[in-house]
């Protein structure tokens, strides 16, 4: 598309879309893959949640998942107008602070997961210790995806961003269909399918 249209005038044309090139294998083994190759890692604790195939423990394929998408650090500390300020001070954090941080992330999580959250996905950071609460109520989650990429996810799953740590409203969810890795020039890569009920692409 670039080489018949110009650089220049795709970004006009097809305003979502972003041109990237770097040098890899030839322009004959590209591929048109429909929704979006995230260069972003899940946390460990998702992996066995997304990965797919071979689907583990005999669970079948999950070809749509609930997003929440966040476009702030997901981490244990509120403003200090919220009236419960907590920050993890690292060695200096005491065992009360520690506690309360938990005790928070544990709510969120569970917030989370009553509003039928499948997979949570962050511009920013994400604390080691939500990623292990979501995991334990299978909760997969993408931490920062940055600002190259939120927009496209947001337009792909119909998600609205949310600006802090509290749980979704069913309004601000939004979904998607098949996760998996692919490989490309020799790099693992996250892809992210439309939704099942997505319109299909033009023809031709």
């Amino acid at each position: 598309a670039a080489s018949a249209v110009g650089g220049a005038d795709v970004a006009r044309v097809l305003p979502a879309v972003r041109v990237l090139a770097y040098a890899g294998p030839p322009v004959e083994d590209s591929q048109l893959i429909r929704g979006v190759v995230l260069d972003v890692t899940p946390t460990e604790q998702s992996r066995p949640l997304l990965v797919s195939p071979p689907v583990p423990h005999g669970r079948a394929a999950r070809t749509r998942w609930t997003l929440a998408l966040y476009d702030v650090s997901l981490e244990p500390s509120l403003g200090a107008d919220a009236g419960a300020s907590i920050a993890m001070l690292g060695a200096r954090a005491s065992a009360d602070a520690a506690g309360a941080s938990e005790r928070l992330l544990a709510d969120f999580a569970d917030g989370l997961a009553a509003a039928g959250v499948q997979v949570v996905a962050t511009q920013q950071r994400l604390a080691p210790a939500l990623s292990r609460l979501l995991a334990a109520r299978e909760i997969a989650a993408i931490p920062r995806l940055s600002l190259r990429h939120i927009g496209a996810v947001r337009r792909l799953s119909g998600a609205e961003a949310i600006s802090s740590l509290t749980p979704p409203r069913a309004d601000q969810l939004g979904a998607l269909g098949e996760i998996r890795y692919i490989f490309a020039d020799r790099r693992e890569l996250l892809h992210l399918s439309p939704p099942p009920d997505a319109p299909a692409p033009p023809a031709g």
